[in-house]
C-alpha cells in the first residue's frame, strides 16, 4: 500500500481509515470469534478424546533404557535393571496425558531367604504420555525421594541389564 500512495497528499488518512474499518468489522462478525473459539475447543476435545482412547489399551508394552512396563487391566508390571514394581491402579492419563499412579517398588539382587518378606516400598509413578512416548518418575512415599526420569516408547521391549 505504501508504494501506491507514497508521496500523494492524504495517503496516511486513507490508511488510517482503512485500518479503522478493518478493526470495526473484526469485532462485529455476529459471534464469529465465539464460533472460532468453540470450533477450536471442539477440535482440542476431539484430539484429546482420540489420544485417550488410544491410551486405554490395557495390554501394552512400553520400554526404554533400564525399564519395561507391561500394562494390564487394573495396573501394570514394571521391570528395571535391578528392581521391579507394580502399578496398583490402571494407567489412565488425563486429557493432557499426565498420570499419577500408586504402586510398589522392590529392589533386587543379593541373596534372599524364601521366608523373607518383599522389600517393596509404596511409591507414586508420575509421568506423561505424548503419542507413543512416555516419561515416568518414581516418588517414594516414605522419604519423598525421586528417581531419575525414564523415557519409554510404546511397543518397545526396553533395554534391561538385570542384576543377578
Amino acid at each position: 500500500m505504501y508504494t501506491i500512495f507514497a508521496g500523494k497528499p492524504g495517503w496516511h488518512m486513507f490508511c488510517a481509515g482503512l485500518l479503522l474499518t478493518m478493526l470495526s468489522h473484526s469485532g462485529s462478525g455476529g459471534g464469529s470469534s465465539q464460533q472460532a473459539e468453540g470450533a477450536k475447543n471442539s477440535n482440542a476435545a476431539s484430539v484429546n478424546s482420540r489420544m485417550n482412547t488410544n491410551l486405554r489399551n490395557p495390554n501394552e508394552t512400553w520400554g526404554g533404557d533400564h525399564v519395561r512396563l507391561v500394562t494390564k487391566p487394573g495396573g501394570g508390571d514394571l521391570e528395571f535393571d535391578c528392581a521391579h514394581g507394580d502399578l496398583t491402579e490402571e494407567l489412565k492419563p488425563d486429557a493432557d496425558g499426565n498420570f499419577d499412579i500408586a504402586g510398589t517398588f522392590s529392589r533386587e539382587g543379593g541373596p534372599t531367604r524364601s521366608d523373607e518378606k518383599s522389600n517393596g516400598r509404596a511409591v507414586r509413578y508420575v509421568g506423561r504420555i505424548t503419542q507413543n512416548s512416555m516419561t515416568i518418575q518414581i516418588t517414594f512415599k516414605d522419604s519423598n525421594e525421586t528417581s531419575e526420569t525414564f523415557t519409554l516408547t510404546r511397543g518397545s521391549e526396553g533395554r534391561l541389564r538385570k542384576c543377578r
